[in-house]
């Protein structure tokens, strides 16, 4: 068993309203050395239009730290699991989010794509 104690990062247009999210992608990793939190937290909140844009199935992203370590979970809401394993497999290839994975250790990235137990 795992206990994360996360904080949620403020920024603007990360933790937005949802709609009646089915599906949540969960995301952990670690950020390079030389990589501070701000220029995470700034990089990622520029990701959030392109995913609106691309991905119909988008609602929502909440960007987390843990509390006790050097982690990073990034929470993703979309309105189904379709439309989550769709942008799981575009994702990496657009132009606009290149440099936000340019600052993640690639070693070491988990993702989760979870539904609500019904």
């Amino acid at each position: 068993m795992t206990f994360l104690h996360l904080s949620i990062e403020e920024q603007a247009g990360m933790n937005e309203a949802l709609k009646k999210p089915n599906t949540l992608e969960l995301v952990r990793f670690q950020l390079k050395d030389g990589i501070n939190r701000e220029q995470l937290v700034k990089t990622a909140g520029e990701i959030n239009p392109v995913l609106k844009e691309q991905f119909s199935g988008f609602e929502a992203r909440m960007l987390l730290q843990d509390a006790n370590g050097p982690g990073w979970v990034d929470l993703v809401y979309w309105s189904d699991m379709e439309s989550a394993l769709q942008a799981a497999e575009l994702f990496p290839a657009l132009e606009a989010v290149q440099p936000f994975l340019a600052m993640l250790k690639s070693e070491g990235i988990t993702m989760l794509h979870l539904e609500p137990y019904r």
